[in-house]
């Protein structure tokens, strides 16, 4: 994995990015400068992460990202309702470190 691409169904995805990367993550959010634009659609993500390396964060169960994607990790809803960025992204650093988070089909 060269680097996290974040979806933009997650909340606040430009601060949880930054958070990443304050851990150490090469993190881009969709929309931001290098990043796909806000609205592409989910086989154009999955093409340009799967060309860059880049394992997908989002929270679209049942989509395009779920049966083509080679690396993601889902975020259930209900595993950071109402949390802040920085909680977000203390939980995708901890299930990427710990091994646990990602789902490859």
């Amino acid at each position: 994995m060269d680097g996290i691409l974040i979806d933009e169904n997650v909340f606040k995805r430009f601060k949880v990015a930054s958070k990443l990367r304050k851990f150490g993550w090469t993190a881009i959010a969709i929309g931001e400068l290098g990043a796909p634009p806000s609205g592409t659609k989910d086989p154009a993500i999955v093409n340009w992460a799967n060309k860059r390396g880049f394992l997908i964060i989002s929270r679209d169960k049942g989509s395009d990202l779920e049966s083509t994607v080679t690396d993601r990790v889902w975020l259930d809803t209900e595993e950071i309702k109402n949390s802040e960025p920085v909680d977000i992204a203390v939980h995708i650093h901890t299930r990427l470190t710990e091994g646990i988070g990602i789902e490859v089909e």
